[in-house]
């Protein structure tokens, strides 16, 4: 592997761009960079390899303010989408494995106070679900198993 090669890749690494992707039959990885007119990050590709028959592992989209709105793991079929209010605070988290809701969704008022909380696994609600009010106080809990709701409570 070429000397600058190898920097782009710690510069990658120390970019925090490589978690989640597993370096495969010791191939070198790439990133190809697309950008808008206005020279803001559009998109991310991070591949097994800078040949014809490369694989895409892992992509980044932007917005053209230069948000992040999605990280795809391809290999491992994981989609993490952000979602943001005209104001450019964060509106969403959510995360799909293989289509299906997997992991914590977390949703926000404009203002930016957490506005619900959920978790997910395999496609089902799992676990504990929170809601708070636009300041900030939790008015319902509910506790998920494997889809179906155990209990929930609400605060007033």
């Amino acid at each position: 592997m070429n000397r600058s090669k190898r920097f782009k890749i710690l510069i990658l690494l120390s970019m925090g761009v490589f978690l989640g992707c597993v370096k495969q039959n010791h191939q070198p990885f790439t990133s190809v960079v697309a950008t808008y007119p206005n020279g803001q990050k559009k998109a991310v590709e991070i591949r097994t390899d800078a040949d014809s028959a490369s694989r895409v592992i892992r992509r980044e989209i932007y917005g053209i303010k230069g948000n992040l709105l999605s990280i795809e793991d391809v290999a491992g079929q994981t989609l993490t989408e952000y979602r943001y209010y005209k104001n450019g605070r964060r509106m969403s988290i959510r995360i799909l494995h293989a289509n299906k809701p997997d992991g914590t969704w977390k949703r926000w008022y404009a203002n930016g106070v957490l506005a619900a909380e959920k978790n997910y696994r395999n496609g089902r609600s799992q676990g504990t679900w929170k809601y708070w009010d636009a300041e900030g106080k939790l008015t319902r809990q509910s506790e998920y198993w494997e889809g179906n709701l155990r209990w929930e409570k609400t605060f007033k």
